[in-house]
């Protein structure tokens, strides 16, 4: 997967012309209009989510769900396992795109990765993998941290200036 595919492929979803500052033209853009009816088609229709959430219960008996937060173009969870308090898993599930990752965060020193590190990480990684590709075939997952990171400053994007590839394909919300 290149970047310029994938930045190629967010310009259906957001202007490249229009800054946030002149709402009125950033809302009736064809992109944020198509940007738009896919978050609300993915809110109307939630069978997939609700179905990839309800194969999560040997995972994890508590799931916090964030979809579309703040506009966000994505279906989002976290949990934790009883096993290890420590670690924060969260999905996102692209609705504009066919991507999705899963990131593991160590809550007592809020270290991120896209990548498990242990053993513990890889079997809840791998499980959490097989579970989005059962549900959502067509996505493919981005492990690669550098490449969400990367800046796209061609789009204007509410939260953050440039905004990264993973804060418009995922979420406002800090991945």
């Amino acid at each position: 997967m290149e970047k310029h595919q994938i930045i190629e492929k967010l310009k259906e979803f957001y202007p490249t012309d229009i800054s946030l500052d002149d709402i009125a033209a950033y809302a009736n853009s064809e992109p944020y209009k198509k940007k738009k009816s896919y978050i609300d088609s993915a809110w109307s229709d939630r069978n997939q989510w609700d179905l990839l959430k309800a194969s999560l219960s040997d995972l994890s008996t508590e799931i916090w769900d964030y979809s579309f937060m703040g506009g966000s173009p994505c279906y989002h969870f976290s949990f934790i396992q009883e096993e290890n308090k420590e670690i924060l898993y969260s999905l996102f599930v692209s609705v504009i795109l066919p991507y999705y990752a899963i990131r593991i965060m160590n809550i007592s020193n809020l270290d991120k990765s896209f990548d498990p590190i242990s053993a513990i990480e890889s079997r809840v990684f791998e499980k959490l993998e097989n579970k989005v590709k059962n549900v959502f075939p067509k996505h493919r997952i981005i492990r690669d941290k550098a490449l969400l990171q990367t800046k796209v400053d061609i789009f204007e994007a509410d939260g953050e200036y440039p905004p990264s590839i993973q804060h418009l394909l995922f979420s406002t919300i800090e991945t």
